[in-house]
């Protein structure tokens, strides 16, 4: 083991990362039960499983105990320290938020979809430029491209395949 690595254990961290990791695990462990349970109930009532109240809290919950073993099992390495939050965070928590609370009620999904996935594109890809040039048109051009296919493909994932009503 080298210098760097024996310098970052914290052993109070250790104690307080496994005690942390047992309640993490525990929760996911009966929101897990309970889920089963959801489904079970589901399943029986001639409804696919999917269809299930459970079904998402089950994904979830087992993700959740990947991170409590994490936890469980981590070495107590510090964590990296915060920075201060960047202008790129404001950008795409606000511009969400635009999605979420207004183009998706104004606008029908797949044109709402596009603009948003258009918007970060072209964001940051001219995020670090000082001037916009050819080559940066034309990327645009392709960004208005994929955009769309994108949003065709997720329009028609979730409401054709999956039968997911959209906004």
């Amino acid at each position: 083991m080298n210098a760097a690595k024996a310098k970052r254990r914290n052993p109070g961290r250790i104690s307080v990362d496994f005690a942390a990791g047992v309640c993490v695990c525990l929760a996911a462990v009966g929101v897990f039960a309970v889920s089963i349970g959801y489904i079970v109930r589901t399943v029986r009532g001639g409804a696919a499983y999917y269809q299930s109240a459970g079904f998402f809290p089950a994904i979830v919950s087992s993700l959740m105990f990947i991170c409590g073993t994490r936890l469980l099992f981590g070495r107590g390495s510090q964590p990296t320290p915060a920075r201060p939050v960047d202008g790129a965070v404001i950008f795409v928590l606000g511009w969400l938020a635009v999605y979420i609370f207004a183009l998706l009620e104004w606008l029908p999904y797949f044109y709402a979809t596009w603009a948003f996935l258009f918007v970060f594109m072209a964001a940051f890809r001219l995020k670090e430029r000082r001037e916009f040039t050819r080559k940066d048109a034309g990327f645009m051009a392709w960004a208005l491209l994929l955009s769309a296919l994108m949003s065709a493909g997720l329009a028609g994932l979730f409401g054709g395949v999956a039968r997911i009503p959209l906004p």
